[in-house]
């Protein structure tokens, strides 16, 4: 049997789908299972990263590639979790697997193209993406084990006494951004009141950022930067800090896999969904009706549209609400 697994677009993503990558592999030992992965960043996880060694993997999407993967003849593809939009549907097609297998988006109606799949798993509001990306495999007849904790072969137990701290985002995911001013005052507050070293981090289209904190702080000694280094760099950096504070990032779920504590500043996603898996963490958001907006169990949340304009669900929260929570844990 041979299977072709479509990564989704996320470094998060794809952490939060490998519990049912690995019962896909253990309810088929000896089938082929391939990874497509769309994006660079996450097809160097799936590479450089241990616990994803059970698959191989491609990259890339030429005329050429997608020759290549048709010829393989795959008896199945599965489009992991979200992948919401209708060109993940429309590529799921075009592997020509003989049965392809998404997820349906309630009210999602022919935009999403998911009649381009032969089975079309509907996705379950309340449910965590581990567990969405599991319910997926019920196509097979796969009843998913549960998870208790989703932890990387990777993870060191002897965690130094560093604050990793990644105030940035991708662009496209500003909404989700804590300002800088206020993550500059954490970071004084915690060289001022701690003897914690940190650790900034920052990914290839935040330099602007790390140019705002270089000039703040360049004199510091108990302060370092992580910048273009590779995926696997990245992991073992975070892996030496205590504690990890962020937005709600990529790098958040990371840190969460090598079990750092994360202390999260979250705005608008839907935190039942995409939020951190193992616990213990600290979740600090306002208390806002609106709350969630974005990437929620409809496709249309994916069109992210403040209705107070000012993102006020990261606006409002305050330096002296984070200090009061790193207070508590550090």
């Amino acid at each position: 049997m041979k299977i072709l697994l479509i990564a989704p677009y996320g470094i998060g993503n794809v952490i939060l789908a490998l519990p049912a990558m690995k019962q896909l592999r253990d309810h088929f030992p000896e089938a082929r299972i391939d990874c497509l992965t769309t994006l660079r960043s996450v097809y160097h996880v799936v590479t450089g990263v241990p616990d994803f060694r059970l698959f191989q993997n491609i990259y890339q999407l030429t005329v050429r590639d997608m020759l290549t993967i048709i010829r393989q003849r795959y008896d199945y593809s599965l489009l992991l979790f979200p992948s919401p939009k209708i060109h993940y549907n429309l590529l799921n097609f075009f592997t020509l697997a003989k049965k392809r297998i998404g997820s349906r988006f309630p009210g999602s109606g022919i935009m999403q193209g998911t009649f381009l799949n032969t089975h079309s798993v509907l996705v379950k509001p309340g449910l965590h993406d581990v567990y969405q990306n599991l319910e997926l495999l019920s196509v097979w007849g796969i009843k998913g084990r549960r998870v208790s904790r989703l932890v990387s072969l990777l993870a060191d137990r002897n965690k130094r006494k560093t604050v990793g701290v990644h105030p940035g985002c991708k662009i496209k995911d500003h909404y989700k951004k804590w300002d800088n001013g206020k993550y500059a005052g954490i970071i004084r507050l915690i060289l001022d009141r701690t003897s914690y070293r940190i650790k900034l981090f920052f990914g290839p289209d935040e330099m602007e950022h790390y140019q705002y904190f270089y000039e703040i702080f360049k004199e510091n000694k108990r302060i370092s930067y992580v910048h273009h280094q590779s995926i696997r760099s990245v992991f073992n950096e975070i892996n030496e800090c205590r504690f990890f504070l962020s937005n709600d990032t990529g790098l958040m779920h990371i840190a969460n896999f090598l079990g750092v504590y994360n202390i999260v500043l979250a705005g608008p996603s839907d935190w039942r969904r995409t939020g951190l898996f193992n616990r213990p963490y600290q979740l600090i958001r306002m208390d806002l009706n609106c709350i969630p907006c974005s990437h929620t169990y409809h496709l249309s949340s994916y069109r992210f549209r403040c209705i107070y304009g000012d993102i006020r669900c990261m606006k409002e929260i305050s330096v002296k609400k984070v200090w009061k929570i790193l207070e508590m844990v550090l």
